[in-house]
């Protein structure tokens, strides 16, 4: 078990302030659970003392459950007073904790259902339709060259307002064209889509 466990030792002071709570306080419940035998340490460097994250908080977990189960059952006996001390602050570090984690693991959920739905796509898929829309679009400009002549035979017959006019008819040509690549490539991405492995 302790090679599985061995990449997450972290001094009391690092694993007091991830759990909230003030050096002092960290370092006597670790004294408490070691003299109870639940966890072990070792030495660090300057002979710090190291807790392995992982075991600390599953033996920390059990722990709490038992004391919560016995401050349950001694609750049901003993009412409450006012001078009954204030719940444990880590209490509201655990909710808050429970609160992110289930946040993040709803996110994680939508984020998956969005991806087998295709409404949420991988970087690389965007980067290449972006990369086989840029080439049909450069594609449809290239053409412009290829009309030099019929741009040179405006200007020779009407002036100015032949190329105007010319220009107006080769915007409305690139644009039909670029339309009509991009549609090309979305259907090609549809029947991609349609014709890959079931999610």
């Amino acid at each position: 078990m302790a090679s599985e466990l061995d990449g997450f030792w972290i001094g009391i002071n690092g694993l007091a302030r991830q759990k909230g709570i003030s050096g002092p306080v960290m370092s006597r419940r670790i004294a408490r659970l070691e003299a109870q035998g639940l966890i072990e340490t070792k030495a660090g460097a300057r002979n710090a003392k190291l807790v392995n994250l992982v075991a600390y908080d599953r033996v920390y977990e059990k722990t709490r459950d038992v004391v919560r189960s016995m401050n349950a059952q001694q609750s049901d006996h003993v009412p409450k007073t006012s001078d009954d001390p204030d719940p444990d602050p880590n209490e509201k570090c655990l909710s808050q904790e429970q609160a992110r984690r289930t946040s993040y693991l709803a996110e994680m959920a939508r984020m998956d259902l969005e991806e087998r739905q295709k409404k949420l796509l991988p970087v690389a898929d965007v980067a290449a339709a972006v990369r086989a829309c840029g080439e049909r679009i450069i594609a449809a400009v290239d053409l412009f060259a290829s009309r030099a002549d019929e741009g040179a035979a405006a200007v020779g017959k009407d002036g100015v307002v032949g190329m105007r006019t010319f220009l107006k008819a080769l915007a409305r040509d690139y644009r039909t064209a670029v339309a009509h690549e991009l549609q090309g490539l979305a259907e090609q991405g549809l029947a991609g889509s349609n014709n890959g492995p079931a999610a």
